[in-house]
């Protein structure tokens, strides 16, 4: 826990490019982590079905789902809510967070697995964007935060499960 302390007062101490280069590599690690703790404990995660038109499949994947699920997951159902209750605690942020992770999670059906591997990504981007609400005076937006990071956990797991 002290380290995540550490981590999180650093975050909030960096300047923006920073920040977000910091927060994308951070997803990586825990993407890889979360991806290799779920198949050690339970059995592989299948692979997202890999199409032919790899051109459609990448747009889908790396673009098309990252921008459609950030507004949805991050925006939609997380700040937009959030931003409404005139007094924010704390049991209100982590509600959301956690709803809005379990629901990230459910729409990522391929399997009971993945569905896990996707809650604690979608934990991770949740993260990230209740961070960048409370960073709004160093002009980090919010959307564009959570995107590059989810873009680029996609990028990876598209290029891992092309090998």
């Amino acid at each position: 826990m002290k380290y995540v302390k550490k981590i999180h007062r650093i975050l909030i101490n960096i300047s923006r490019g920073k920040f977000i280069l910091l927060t994308m590599i951070m997803g990586l690690c825990i993407s890889i982590f979360t991806h290799i703790l779920i198949q050690l404990i339970f059995q592989p995660l299948p692979h997202p079905h890999i199409e032919k038109p790899l051109r459609s499949l990448f747009f889908r994947a790396i673009i098309v789902a990252p921008i459609f699920e950030t507004f949805i997951y991050q925006w939609l159902l997380l700040i937009y809510p959030l931003k409404s209750f005139q007094k924010l605690t704390n049991k209100k942020i982590l509600v959301g967070v956690f709803i809005s992770a379990f629901l990230f999670g459910i729409v990522h059906f391929y399997s009971w697995n993945y569905i896990l591997y996707a809650f604690f990504v979608g934990l991770y981007l949740n993260y990230i964007a209740i961070l960048s609400v409370f960073l709004r005076k160093k002009k980090i937006n919010i959307f564009i935060s959570v995107l590059l990071i989810h873009l680029f956990i996609n990028s990876f797991v598209f290029f891992v499960n092309l090998l």
